[in-house]
């Protein structure tokens, strides 16, 4: 090959090596080979490499490109230096990859190409896989945050509320206090369930039943003589007819219990401050039983009812019925019997004191036979045919009392106050009236016989004429068969 046609050839692999390396985007570092004209022109190694990449390594030639000129002139010179190109290393790896296909078939240089495993800045890379960390990072983060229902997927494995609606069955056990067994009407034992039961008839003498629950139980005629019913509930029962004899009733709930009629209750012990007003005890025998202290019986019926011996002392009696009832040697020290009916009732020894207050009681018929009253408070009573024979009736207040055909014999009624009563045919044989005060008393039929009168007030007492004097000791303490004739009432 002549020396025009290696030159052409030079030519054109350089500048096919200049466009592949500007298609890259390589730098081209221009200078000299450092050699001869004719070594420049003979051989295309000429040019030295100053690049260690492999686009570098693709180019790896130094090109001296010849003129057109068929003279090997300076042209050529001119041209080597001007075409002597050395690639930077800064190109990118990616681009160059291509050029390597090109150069094997030039040079057996690219085996610096494992280099280009080394210069491939994919440093860079990993702050594209840092990006991605940063975005994935958020990405779970909102989920939870706005998808709150998230939590619920994590809760849904959790059946642990199933669990506590297994457990919930247990608590319905609990519905009813703990300490109450199930009803059961055949089990009487301590802090048996019993409540609702019809137990009429039942006999339960002496059972132990305390803290039982008894509360609306039929016990109709039942036998609970001598039971043992500490804290246990009564509330609401029915008790008509039973036998409760020495029971003792001082801590257990008899609330709502609303009759005891025909009871048996001999010796029975009530609790203090109970609430049994209203309640009726028509019929019962309630001998020898203790009402504890501030009970409330206002309004309750003891009509027809044994009282013998029953204590009251501090109950609050008001408006009560105890009509033909006995209540002889009954404790009253203390109560208050305001509007109580106590018509034919049996008063014989009965215990009262000056705090006993009868006023505006229905006493008709009553018998206070040889009881002391003394000061007690008899005013607006009604006490007519009541007998009050042979008691202790000093200072004792009768104001405005009706107190016809009433018997005050032989009683002991000094200081008396009887000021506008009606005392029309009252017996007061043998009585004591000395110092009393009977001003506005009327006194038709009314009997004197032996009475002693002696500085009694009669101030405007009418029909004192129709009054009968025997033996009578008169207010001016004459005695006479006739006061009023003699005038022995003014002084």
């Amino acid at each position: 090959m002549t020396g025009r046609s290696r030159a052409c050839l030079t030519g054109l692999i350089a500048s096919a090596l200049m466009m592949l390396v500007a298609a890259s985007g390589c730098d081209l570092v221009m200078g000299t080979s450092g050699g001869s004209e004719e070594e420049d022109a003979a051989s295309p190694t000429a040019v030295a490499f100053q690049s260690v990449t492999p686009a570098a390594t693709a180019t790896a030639f130094g090109v001296v490109l010849a003129t057109s000129t068929p003279t090997p002139t300076p042209t050529p010179r001119a041209t080597a230096t001007s075409f002597a190109m050395i690639l930077a290393t800064a190109t990118s790896s990616p681009t160059a990859t291509p050029t390597e296909t090109a150069t094997p078939t030039k040079t057996p240089n690219p085996t610096k190409t494992p280099k280009a495993t080394r210069t491939p800045s994919p440093t860079r890379v990993p702050t594209a896989t840092r990006t991605p960390r940063p975005t994935l990072t958020p990405i779970p983060t909102p989920t939870p945050v706005v998808f709150g229902v998230t939590s619920t997927p994590t809760n849904t494995p959790t059946p642990a509320p199933q669990p506590p609606t297994v457990t919930a069955t247990p608590t319905v056990v609990p519905t009813m206090p703990p300490t109450l067994r199930p009803v059961n009407c055949e089990l009487f034992l301590p802090g048996s369930n019993l409540r609702g039961c019809n137990l009429r008839g039942v006999v339960l003498a002496g059972l132990d039943l305390t803290g039982a629950d008894l509360s609306g139980a039929d016990l109709t005629d039942a036998n609970l003589k001598r039971a043992i019913l500490d804290r246990s509930i009564l509330s609401g029962a029915v008790m008509e007819g039973a036998d409760l004899s020495g029971v003792d009733l001082s801590t257990t709930d008899i609330s709502r219990v609303l009759s005891f009629n025909n009871t048996i209750m001999h010796a029975v012990t009530w609790p203090d401050d109970a609430n049994l007003r209203g309640v009726t005890f028509v019929r019962a025998d309630l001998s020898r039983s203790t009402f504890g202290e501030g009970t409330d019986l206002d309004d309750a019926i003891f009509a027809g009812t044994s009282l013998y011996r029953v204590v009251f002392s501090g109950a609050s009696l008001r408006r009560v019925n105890f009509e033909d009832s006995d209540l002889s040697g009954t404790d009253l020290t203390g109560a208050r019997l305001e509007e109580a009916m106590m018509r034919e009732v049996n008063m014989t020894d009965v215990f009262i004191d000056e705090s006993t207050n009868f006023k505006g009681a229905d006493l008709r018929g009553a018998i206070f036979e040889g009881m002391s009253l003394g000061a007690v408070n008899l005013a607006d009573a009604r006490l007519s045919k009541a007998d009050f024979s042979n008691a202790n009736l000093e200072e004792a207040v009768f104001d405005r009392a009706r107190s016809r055909d009433a018997k005050f014999v032989n009683a002991k009624m000094e200081g008396v106050s009887m000021r506008s009563v009606d005392l029309r045919n009252a017996d007061f044989t043998d009585a004591d009236l000395g110092e009393a005060s009977m001003g506005g008393t009327h006194l038709r039929g009314t009997n004197f016989t032996r009475a002693d009168l002696s500085y009694a007030d009669f101030r405007r007492a009418t029909d004192l004429d129709e009054a009968i004097y025997k033996e009578t000791i008169c207010p001016d303490g004459s005695i006479s068969d006739d006061c009023h004739e003699d005038r022995a009432f003014y002084r």
